[in-house]
């Protein structure tokens, strides 16, 4: 009875805040998990699996351990705990328990809360609730950016089309069946529809338990034979960033122009047994000399007749199978095959370099869940070597966490859809013992790393092999309710070419990052971020070394439930490029901003989210950098005559 009386105080304390601040949490925890990225992208993969987690989010009543694996930053300590409520208390009626929780802190649920639902309520206790179903249902998404100044690209007529970048999505929902359609034209493209996606997928229909046709992706394992286009790597999530969980195929509906199939899926269950059947036909930007691919450029770009005359140069086709056994609760075997077929062979530059036009993967995953240990890995098979991930997470108790890794990518091993965890991002010439550890006690959470790696052979930067490490240690410290400090600190020890080094071809580079962020939560409808950044990177053998700088201050205003206003101004000097900086910034829903930031100047932007109606939500954003030493910005045909860049984009947002 009290556990009841309490859940149903939470309720509307919790639909207050969602209503107020579900865009600025969605934002939070975007930024907790991609702030280490260094994307340099507008438009990415990584925001479109959030938000399809955000979406369909996992219901607390019939999930397992591995299905709440799947939600990003989650640690196994979290889900076992919510599991054994689920046993001990019966199913849930509020996503709000989850607070109720001992072992689970408000930080944690915080993060996870967004990804969660309870869709099977208990009648008895609340047996006059009505729950109102909504059988069909549209969301539509218009956005246009354009930036002020003139590129070189224009102002010669060397790009095909105007300045706009044109994005339109439409998703539909009608019971157990969903499709998408979108369209998206990039600054200096001419066609509004210069790249296009579709899908329809299905959730038991007929005999199959899922089928897509269209764009999809496929996740399997850990990404050492397959896998989409992005995933998590190494930040401030120590140990919940190792393992990971794929979700099998995965409707796509993504502007990101690269690594998905297009063609048709199916998952068939029967017992213990999880069969998948996937075959694509899709064909991608390619230059093409002598019959051979030289080059498979991943831009997106077709503004120029040299860019539109490598678009869809190539196909490939491919085919294949996935077979998932659950040995017990929590065990699963996972086997993988497919064939990819290319329409020209690809010339390699180096030895060991992707060479022929068939290719045959195979795979073999496994994942174990037993009391405190959570083991999980793949054995990749290219045809002629193997690939290996094997990871031990260890839950000691509710406070502390490890993880230990062992990754070992051969140098002739190449994945032509891999993603595998690692320093570098082609699962490939890399061996590494990663260690992490996380604690939590009452008002703080410290994060650890250590990550070793070598790479045995020459790659395509460093003509010898070459080692480094790193580590990262993260604080974050809660004063009060409202008063939150992060400190972070990371260090990088890595081989690298350079022309710094006299007398030496190679030479270690050294980077260092110091971090503080004060976050105060002024009232229910204000909150103030601030920021500083130090970056230090100087080679072993010089006395010399570059440095970085950058302060930011960050407001979130509320003045109103359907009204949120973010600003910030950033201040930023750097000696070079080296020694850039990045800061994830808020941005319209679907679009991520991240770009480098060297030399001096400031940046500044304003963003406004406005819900006109329940399901009309309109969102702005202008931004403006300025770099006052400069006489240009940018090179080549993005380059712009002074030292403003501006931009502005707008972003509507339906519901129906």
């Amino acid at each position: 009875m009290k556990t009841f009386l309490i859940t149903f105080l939470l309720i509307p304390v919790s639909a207050l805040f969602s209503q107020t601040d579900s865009t600025y949490q969605i934002n939070e925890i975007l930024n907790s998990i991609l702030e280490e990225s260094t994307i340099d992208a507008e438009d990415s993969q990584l925001y479109d699996l959030i938000e399809e987690l955000l979406n369909n989010p996992i219901d607390l009543n019939s999930a397992s351990v591995n299905d709440l694996l799947k939600i990003p930053t989650i640690d196994l300590q979290t889900t076992q705990s919510i599991i054994d409520y689920r046993n001990k208390s019966g199913s849930f009626s509020s996503v709000n328990q989850l607070y109720l929780i001992e072992n689970l802190n408000k930080e944690s649920v915080d993060k996870i809360i967004p990804f969660i639902t309870v869709s099977k309520v208990r009648r008895e206790e609340f047996p006059e609730e009505k729950v109102i179903t909504i059988p069909f249902s549209i969301n539509y998404r218009s956005r246009l950016i354009e930036d002020i100044q003139d590129r070189k690209g224009f102002i010669t007529n060397a790009y095909a089309g105007d300045k706009l970048k044109f994005y339109n999505r439409i998703k539909g929902e009608y019971s157990n069946y969903n499709f998408g359609l979108l369209t998206e034209k990039d600054a200096g493209e001419k066609s509004y529809a210069d790249f296009y996606s579709f899908n329809f997928s299905a959730d038991k229909f007929c005999f199959f338990d899922k089928i897509i046709l269209g764009d999809y992706l496929v996740e399997f394992g850990q990404g050492l034979a397959l896998w989409g286009p992005y995933s998590f790597s190494k930040g401030s999530e120590a140990v919940s960033s190792v393992s990971r969980n794929g979700r099998g195929i995965i409707p796509y509906l993504s502007s990101d122009e690269n690594q998905f199939f297009r063609g048709g899926a199916a998952k068939i269950n029967y017992n213990n047994f999880d069969f998948t059947f996937f075959y694509s036909a899709n064909n991608f930007a390619a230059t093409i000399e002598n019959k051979f691919i030289t080059s498979k450029p991943i831009d997106g770009y077709h503004r120029t007749e040299n860019e539109l005359s490598k678009k869809d140069a190539g196909s490939e086709k491919v085919l294949g199978t996935i077979i998932i056994y659950s040995l017990f609760q929590n065990s699963q075997i996972n086997f993988l095959y497919y064939n990819s077929k290319f329409s020209a062979s690809f010339l390699p530059d180096r030895i060991y370099d992707l060479s022929g036009s068939n290719f045959n993967f195979y795979s073999l995953s496994y994942s174990t869940i037993f009391d405190k240990f959570y083991l999980s890995g793949e054995f990749a098979f290219n045809g002629k070597s193997v690939a290996s991930i094997n990871n031990l997470q260890l839950t000691i108790n509710r406070t502390f966490s490890f993880v230990a890794s062992i990754r070992n990518y051969p140098r002739n091993f190449y994945s032509i859809h891999s993603s595998g965890f690692g320093e570098s991002s082609n699962t490939q010439n890399e061996f590494g013992i990663y260690t992490g550890i996380k604690t939590k006690l009452k008002s703080t959470e410290i994060n650890f790393y250590y990550d070793q790696f070598k790479f045995p052979f020459a790659t395509s930067t460093l003509p010898l092999p070459s080692s480094g490490h790193e580590f990262l240690l993260d604080v974050f410290h809660s004063f009060t309710a409202k008063t939150k400090l992060r400190l972070r600190y990371s260090r990088e020890n890595k081989e690298i070419k350079s022309e710094a080094v006299i007398d030496e071809f190679v030479g270690n580079q050294i980077r260092q990052k110091i971090r503080l962020e004060l976050i105060y939560n002024v009232s229910k409808n204000i909150r103030l971020k601030s920021r500083i950044e130090f970056t230090d990177v100087s080679f072993n053998r010089s006395y010399n070394s570059d440095t970085g700088f950058l302060a930011f201050q960050d407001l979130r205003f509320s003045p109103y439930n359907n009204l949120n206003i973010y600003t910030r101004l950033i201040f930023f000097d750097t000696e070079s490029f080296d020694s850039r900086v990045y800061e994830f910034e808020n941005d319209l829903t679907g679009v991520l901003t991240n770009s480098p930031l060297s030399g001096k100047g400031t940046k500044w932007y304003f963003l406004i989210n406005y819900e006109i109606l329940k399901s009309v939500k309109i969102s702005a954003k202008y931004s403006e950098l300025h770099q006052p030493e400069l006489s240009f910005l940018s090179s080549g045909l993005n380059e712009i005559a002074g030292n403003i860049n501006s931009k502005f984009s707008l972003q509507i947002d339906c519901n129906f």
